[in-house]
């Protein structure tokens, strides 16, 4: 900002007013996502060759610009407007915030019932991958010790799977 008064104030020998301040807040670019620190700043000057070269030396010096009318009344709407669309993007920010916060809150309440579901299937698919595949008869195939006592009663449960269809 320094380099850019002086320019301007030897270029233009000292026939301008200028006011300049920092912006306290960074902005994220967000093509980079790094922070940017920006100024603002006003210049008023008479004559439209001068501010040929103020636009001239601000634009080569990376600056935007941006046109204010003259008519009083013309920027107060423009005032009006940009306030309007402040706070309405202000209300979104906060709605979407809040939903998001309420969608995060209702997912982790679910998050270790949900666990348990995937850690419960993953062991279940972990036993499959080790049954043997008959391809003629298109079974699974598992060889597993059983206690004599217990023979009935896994006999009668393979026979309930076979006769009752699944359900989901």
């Amino acid at each position: 900002m320094p380099t850019f008064e002086r320019v301007l104030w030897r270029v233009l020998r000292g026939n301008l007013y200028m006011n300049h301040t920092n912006i306290l807040e960074p902005f994220t670019d967000p093509v980079t996502d790094a922070e940017i620190r920006k100024d603002v700043f006003i210049i008023f000057a008479h004559g439209d060759a001068l501010l040929a070269k103020i636009r001239k030396i601000s634009e080569s010096m990376g600056a935007t610009l941006y046109p204010i009318d003259a008519n009083a009344d013309k920027r107060s709407v423009a005032l009006r407007e940009v306030t309007d669309r402040l706070e309405d993007l202000q209300t979104v920010l906060y709605n979407t915030g809040s939903s998001r916060r309420a969608l995060l809150v209702k997912m982790g309440e679910r998050l270790r019932s949900w666990q348990d579901v995937v850690t419960k299937e993953k062991l279940i698919y972990e036993s499959l991958n080790l049954f043997n595949y008959d391809v003629r008869r298109k079974t699974l195939i598992a060889e597993g010790w059983v206690p004599t006592r217990d023979i009935p009663e896994i006999q009668l449960a393979l026979k309930n799977a076979t006769v009752r269809p699944l359900t989901a």
